[in-house]
């Protein structure tokens, strides 16, 4: 394995779910994004990230931006949910450290 993420992965829908979360936890530690809502962060991740798997692939058409928005979306509450979920197994709310 020479790379752990490629477009190929982001071209995913568990990719883009998996990348989509692990760079809203990063985000959520700066700064002027911690004011923001996570829900939000996550949302606008998951849309850069599939706008740039689309122009990087050559497929990006202005009429599909509808669409695009609705895929992030709905990897963005994904990757909400999988947070969630694992906060649960493990018992308790992870706190962020402010």
């Amino acid at each position: 394995m020479n790379e752990f993420v490629s477009w190929g992965l982001i071209g995913t829908f568990a990719g883009l779910v998996a990348v989509t979360g692990i760079l809203t936890e990063f985000a959520k530690n700066v700064a002027v994004i911690n004011k923001i809502p996570t829900q939000i962060v996550s949302f606008v991740v998951s849309l850069v990230l599939v706008l740039l798997y689309k122009v990087s692939n050559g497929t990006f058409v202005l009429l599909d931006l509808a669409l695009d928005i609705v895929n992030a979306i709905i990897a963005s509450f994904a990757a909400n949910g999988g947070y969630d979920l694992i906060a649960r197994i493990f018992g308790t709310k992870i706190q962020d450290e402010q």
